[in-house]
């Protein structure tokens, strides 16, 4: 990890090597701030970003490093610092696909509605 808590797989995520993401999630071992041995697929920066959250707002390749973390069990309800799960990062970033991809199972009714509400907020 860094100075900022990121870890391989959070930059594997965030620009895209979605064939690094798969590696790194199928040996699924990093190292938490204190040194301990953990799962590096929710491991959380000192922001609170998780690789899923990287991926899903600013990643290059977002939608097939999405699906990779997901295959691999990442959890989409964790909170950044700010309150915002991956799905919330990816909306307020533009990233229909992304929030798309996120919420399969509520559908797409709730992003509209999710992206409207962040719009009208701009204004």
């Amino acid at each position: 990890m860094d100075d900022f808590g990121l870890s391989a797989l959070h930059y594997a995520s965030w620009n895209g090597h979605v064939r690094c993401v798969e590696i790194l999630c199928i040996n699924d071992l990093g190292h938490d701030g204190a040194g301990l041995q953990r799962s590096c697929i929710d491991l959380r920066s000192i922001k609170g970003w998780t690789p899923l959250h990287l991926a899903a707002s600013d990643g290059v390749n977002g939608m097939k490093c999405i699906d990779a973390l997901l295959r691999a069990g990442a959890d989409r309800s964790i909170r950044d610092v700010d309150g915002k799960t991956a799905l919330e990062a990816a909306i307020d970033a533009g990233r229909d696909d992304c929030a798309r991809a996120l919420n399969l199972e509520i559908g797409n009714a709730k992003v509209r509605l999710a992206r409207f509400i962040r719009n009208c907020c701009l204004l």
